[in-house]
């Protein structure tokens, strides 16, 4: 948080990190137990929900009383103006609660962007992600790579628009796991 950067000796950065650490800690209960997204639903709607709704209301206090160029009351308008998707992850227990790791998963390419600049055209980006989203998804699933690739490659030339969805990876696994 820059406003923390800012203003080191301000009390108010460290109190709103800490209700953000609250709701991180609910996640790590819930990852940790293994709890199915229904469970990890009635886990935040109990814990987390509580502590998103303590935290706007302070925010929503500490922004009333800041000038408005400051960091801090920067800081406060960003997340207050963001508030309905910050609290996407309580409506539904598939979500996270960020999307730390599709960031983390994408860090790469955007390193090596500059260095496949000349190979291709403008239409690769696209493709680019999507074979990084499928690759990342393959890995945070736990499905084989190769074997998915290897049956659904020689499958895309004939198959129907229309069912395209049942090529991606969760699908896939999900049929693989009926065959077996």
């Amino acid at each position: 948080m820059d406003a923390a950067k800012v203003a080191p000796l301000d009390p108010l950065p460290p109190e709103i990190r800490a209700r953000f650490g609250e709701l991180y800690a609910v996640e790590k209960t819930a990852r940790e137990g293994g709890l199915t997204p229904v469970a990890r639903l009635a886990l935040r709607q109990a814990k987390s929900a509580p502590v998103m709704a303590a935290l706007k209301t302070r925010l929503v206090a500490i922004r009333q009383q800041l000038p408005p160029c400051g960091k801090l009351a920067q800081a406060c308008d960003y997340a207050l103006g963001q508030w309905s998707r910050l609290e996407e992850f309580l409506r539904d227990g598939l979500l996270e609660i960020d999307n730390n790791w599709c960031e983390d998963a994408m860090r790469p390419l955007a390193r090596g962007r500059k260095n496949w600049l000349p190979v291709g055209s403008p239409e690769a980006g696209p493709k680019v992600a999507a074979i990084a989203a499928i690759v990342e998804t393959c890995r945070r699933r736990g499905i084989n790579l190769r074997a998915y690739l290897r049956d659904v490659l020689p499958k895309l030339g004939h198959w129907p628009i229309t069912k395209v969805g049942e090529l991606t990876p969760t699908a896939w696994k999900a049929a693989q796991a009926k065959q077996s």
